[in-house]
């Protein structure tokens, strides 16, 4: 496995068409959370979550696919490669969409909430609420890898995430602290920040966190070698 020095460069054309695709699909679920914080409805959030997953999980699958295949340097026309993404992993991402959703969408509600109610956050809870957060991001990195590359059980996705976030735990540590950060970037320089989401919202920096992952998942996956084995014409010498 060998990255290229400029390989974010000559794919960015690709990875911002994918990011405006995965805003486009993040707008129902940003949306509907918006509206349930502002009214403090605990149903509205529930139901933003469950649709906005399911618009969401399908375009971030799409997303993933076109980093790791960029990765491998594919040289299949992004849209091609984008839609049959779409149609293998759609329904396998749906699950996955909604959980990840639910996630996000009740842990920024009761943070809110919390601040609005008292005013401040006590340390501990802020502690806790990052810890869970990293976890929760290291998890749904390497799951939605698998989901994208594979066809195999829920159940041993989740034992693969366990095994690989405990054996890899530093480089997946710092990758969840960059979404994380990330996310936090973005929130706190709104509304300004609003105008980058469609450009590079999402694709700058899940193409840096995965790339950190990537050579350790390649090693205990063995993505390449399948691949080559299955796709040879995905690959270049």
């Amino acid at each position: 496995m060998r990255f290229k020095s400029l390989d974010w460069l000559e794919n960015c054309n690709s990875y911002i068409l994918v990011n405006l695709l995965t805003t486009l699909g993040a707008l129902p679920f940003a949306i509907g959370v918006g509206a349930a914080i502002i009214l403090r409805s605990v149903l509205l959030l529930l139901f933003a979550c469950i649709l906005g997953g399911c618009c969401f999980g399908p375009v971030l699958s799409g997303m993933i696919d076109c980093i790791l295949r960029k990765f491998r340097h594919c040289q299949d026309d992004w849209w091609a490669s984008y839609r049959r993404a779409w149609k293998q992993n759609w329904k396998s991402s749906l699950i996955p969409g909604i959980l990840l959703c639910l996630f996000w969408g009740f842990l920024g509600f009761m943070g809110l909430q919390m601040y609005w109610t008292t005013g401040t956050i006590p340390f501990i809870t802020i502690l806790l609420i990052l810890i869970s957060a990293i976890l929760a991001v290291i998890l749904f990195s390497v799951y939605w890898v698998q989901m994208v590359l594979f066809q195999q059980s829920s159940i041993i996705t989740l034992r693969n995430c366990l095994i690989f976030g405990a054996s890899h735990f530093p480089s997946c540590l710092i990758s969840a602290l960059m979404q994380i950060a990330w996310g936090v970037l973005l929130f706190c320089g709104a509304p300004w920040s609003i105008q980058l989401i469609p450009i590079l919202g999402f694709c700058l920096i899940l193409y840096w966190s995965m790339k950190i992952l990537y050579p350790h998942l390649n090693q205990d996956f063995r993505i390449e070698e399948l691949i080559a084995e299955r796709f040879p014409e995905q690959m270049i010498p």
